[in-house]
């Protein structure tokens, strides 16, 4: 089977990435003799039409990421499609279960179909949160939230939440990172460089356009130990979104989280030898690629307030909740002006008790008021410098709360391959002594006040 198109000169040499001198050619695929393309994020060459991923060098197989349900379904398929009208949402249910709305925008445009295209995942993770159970769930995640107006959403509303077995990907891979940076030992700084062999087993990645990809990251992770072989009878009551995204089409997401993973590997690997790790740099690439296709149950529910759309989800196997909340421009306001009372006056008071304790100074010793009035102007600023930034910080904490961030996805160790083993090399090399007075800086917020408490009364 030729790999190569065989229009060239005899001083032609063919190149991996479609190109031979003198004349363009274009690379083919060694399974299957269809077009390869190369993909910037996984830095391989790829093949749409079998899945194939391969080493530009040596066209050598590098894994395998194939797309699913190409073929025609089965004339009696026990499953029904629905489509929807408005939003181009796809759904697959058992021919028991109807639909009368789109779970995703709303719209009752819904559109009953015979299964156009063979639908098989190869996992399923069954429901074990009921619907009752993911609106107790939904209820007391709002009353977590200060900021929430009153009677945002209503008992019809909520009472479209769907059960949604939406479609994942499960991707293996083995990764191979250059980290750089440093680590600090005392006084001591090191230059860290280290290369990371690993491999990460079934890391999630959402395959539908429809529903956040940080949604789904917040609702993580799900118990693996409850997955079974996919089965029909599981759709009962459900549904199943059919994918829209194929795991060629989120090679950039694949990478970012490989990515991230390894940059969190190389600092956890490393914060044991070193007091301080910073993590400046870093390279990596995966190979070997595997892919796996799941149905993950979620409580899915899409609802408006004063014009806007918000989205809540709720793991449907642990129920753990995420989602967008309205905030009241109110309440924020008047929790805002709370903190800003609150610690002005706070901070009065100290300020006032200081200036007692420097008049009574003064009243004992007049000889001592040059020495006082010295030592307290130096901790008044500092401590001024350290209050300002501080309350800053706060206030800004309380706005940031108020739009209800999401949870991060889990770090690497959720999705280790702990049966293979890890490799690291290290070629860490000494940098500089910091100065004790720069140490305490970085480990305390509070180092300025240190700092010049030490330099005006010398102490050690």
């Amino acid at each position: 089977m030729a790999i190569w198109d065989d229009i060239k000169t005899d001083n032609e040499i063919p190149d991996p990435f479609g190109s031979v001198t003198g004349v363009a050619t274009q690379a083919k695929c060694p399974n299957c003799a269809s077009n390869i393309y190369f993909d910037a994020n996984l830095t391989m060459l790829a093949c749409r039409n079998c899945g194939g991923v391969f080493v530009p060098e040596t066209l050598e197989q590098s894994g395998n990421l194939k797309t699913r349900d190409t073929e025609a379904a089965d004339v009696n398929d026990s499953r029904t499609e629905y489509v929807c009208d408005s939003c181009g949402a796809i759904v697959v249910t058992d021919n028991t279960t109807a639909a009368s709305f789109c779970a995703f925008c709303g719209s009752p445009a819904i559109i009953k179909k015979r299964l156009a295209n063979e639908f098989r995942p190869d996992y399923i993770i069954p429901f074990k949160i009921d619907k009752k159970g993911a609106i107790d769930i939904f209820w007391n995640w709002v009353k977590k939230n200060k900021y929430v107006p009153r009677n945002f959403i209503n008992e019809e509303s909520l009472g479209k939440i769907t059960g949604l077995y939406v479609p994942f990907w499960l991707i293996d891979a083995k990764c191979h990172t250059v980290i750089s940076g440093s680590g600090q030992s005392g006084c001591a700084v090191f230059n860290l460089d280290r290369q990371i062999d690993f491999a990460t087993k079934m890391v999630p990645f959402d395959g539908s356009s429809k529903i956040s990809n940080l949604l789904m990251e917040a609702v993580e992770p799900y118990d693996y130990e409850e997955m079974i072989p996919y089965n029909d009878l599981y759709l009962q009551g459900f549904y199943a979104q059919r994918y829209d995204e194929a795991p060629f089409d989120m090679t950039d997401r694949i990478q970012s989280r490989m990515d991230a993973h390894a940059r969190q590997l190389g600092k956890k690997l490393s914060i044991g030898e070193y007091d301080k790790v910073n993590i400046n740099t870093s390279f990596s690439y995966s190979s070997d690629y595997k892919q796996h296709y799941a149905l993950l149950p979620v409580w899915f529910l899409r609802y408006e307030y004063e014009g806007l759309r918000y989205t809540f989800v709720v793991n449907g196997q642990t129920g753990e909740p995420a989602g967008d909340l309205p905030y009241s421009p109110v309440k924020r306001a008047f929790l805002v002006t709370f903190e800003v009372v609150k610690w002005v006056a706070l901070a009065l008071a100290v300020f006032s008790l200081i200036m007692f304790i420097f008049y009574k100074s003064i009243a004992i010793d007049a000889s001592a008021a040059t020495m006082v009035i010295y030592y307290l102007t130096l901790l008044m600023a500092a401590a001024a410098g350290t209050f300002v930034s501080w309350f800053v910080r706060r206030v800004t904490k309380v706005k940031y709360d108020s739009m209800n961030p999401l949870d991060s996805a889990p770090e690497v160790e959720r999705y280790l391959d702990l049966s293979q083993k890890i490799n690291m090399e290290k070629h860490d090399k000494f940098g500089y002594m910091k100065e004790a007075a720069d140490r305490d800086d970085d480990d305390n917020r509070n180092g300025l006040v240190k700092y010049m408490m030490r330099r005006s009364f010398r102490i050690r």
